[in-house]
């Protein structure tokens, strides 16, 4: 189980035996090989429902930037998923994409729609802020971003990051007095009891 940046021992393990085994090493495929892939991806969807068949098209999709068919994809997955938690994991992975390519009113409109549906879950609060830090909403991303955090319980070093960025500095000299070194100095009242 990956948390933020730490990962989980039992995920390396897996991830070395994996790794080790000649059957699950991934390799590069060829463009050609690729086109296959998707036209049997493409093929299965009309007969049977695989989530992995989706993901070649998305795959696919994506590395030929035809960004309709992404969504459109999305949008199909959102539609069909069984379950509310699978529906929502595809309604954020859509919001993302939108984000990634600039389109950030709808991923907007749609993390604040699964917001409604899951106010508790940390990873949309910052999705959210980071919206708003490209909108130049610094306020909104900064209480978005203390929102995560609060929600992300331990694992938060990246949204603590974000935070610092963006909340107002406060100068030391605010917690400190100024000190008359002079005065001190000429002070002679505790000089007796050293």
């Amino acid at each position: 189980m990956i948390h933020g940046i730490g990962v989980d021992i039992v995920c390396v393990d897996r991830i070395a035996d994996a790794m080790s085994n000649p059957r699950f090493v991934e390799r590069i495929l060829t463009d050609r090989e690729r086109e296959r892939n998707f036209r049997k991806a493409l093929k299965a969807t009309h007969s049977r429902f695989y989530t992995t068949d989706y993901e070649v098209l998305l795959h696919f999709y994506r590395l030929k930037e035809r960004e309709s068919e992404v969504l459109k994809t999305y949008d199909e997955l959102i539609r069909i998923v069984p379950g509310a938690s699978g529906a929502s994991e595809y309604e954020y992975r859509k919001a993302r994409y939108l984000f990634e390519r600039d389109r950030n009113d709808e991923a907007l409109n749609l993390l604040m729609s699964l917001i409604q549906k899951s106010p508790f879950n940390a990873q949309y609060c910052e999705t959210i802020g980071d919206i708003q830090v490209e909108k130049k909403n610094e306020t909104q991303a900064l209480s978005w971003y203390r929102r995560a955090a609060e929600l992300s319980g331990g694992d938060m070093y990246q949204i603590e990051e974000k935070i610092d960025k963006l909340a107002p500095k406060v100068p030391a000299t605010r917690f400190f007095e100024p000190v008359d070194v002079p005065a001190i100095a000429r002070d002679t009242t505790g000089s007796s009891a050293y």
